[in-house]
């Protein structure tokens, strides 16, 4: 396993295909959500991985999870922090989604401290239950 940025085309490739398959998973759940493809969530990295960060797992070299943020200069009126929104993170079927959330926030995290943000706040919905509960449990 490897972890880090992503900022090839590959990844971002990679990480819309991810994007999608997540999505249609909510899909399933949250039947009211539009379709997308790739092609929809491929600009939105691609601009991720230029003004924020985006951290990927990698196994045999494939791109089997990956989790973002962006800078905000003042998140929510409590100084500098930093945003993931749902659309900028991302499982390969079968990942164990504990291990690979928990993997890719301690990569994240400080990247995202480096850059001056020490607040972070990520977007999940809350019917998509794994990686919300990922983020409740005590245990990192």
């Amino acid at each position: 396993m490897i972890l880090k940025a992503l900022v090839s085309r590959g990844g971002i490739v990679s990480a819309a295909r991810l994007s999608v398959q997540s999505h249609e998973q909510l899909r399933s759940r949250l039947p009211f959500l539009p379709s997308r493809s790739a092609s929809d969530f491929m600009p939105r990295i691609e601009w991720m991985t230029r003004k924020g960060v985006v951290v990927g797992i990698f196994e045999a070299g494939k791109l089997t999870a990956f989790l973002g943020a962006f800078p905000i200069e003042n998140f929510r009126n409590a100084g500098s922090g930093s945003f993931g929104p749902d659309w900028c993170h991302g499982t390969a079927p079968g990942t164990d989604l504990t291990r690979a959330y928990r993997q890719l926030y301690r990569e994240l995290a400080p990247r995202l401290i480096s850059l001056g943000c020490p607040i972070h706040a990520f977007a999940f919905w809350t019917r998509w239950f794994e990686p919300v509960a990922c983020c409740l449990e005590r245990r990192i």
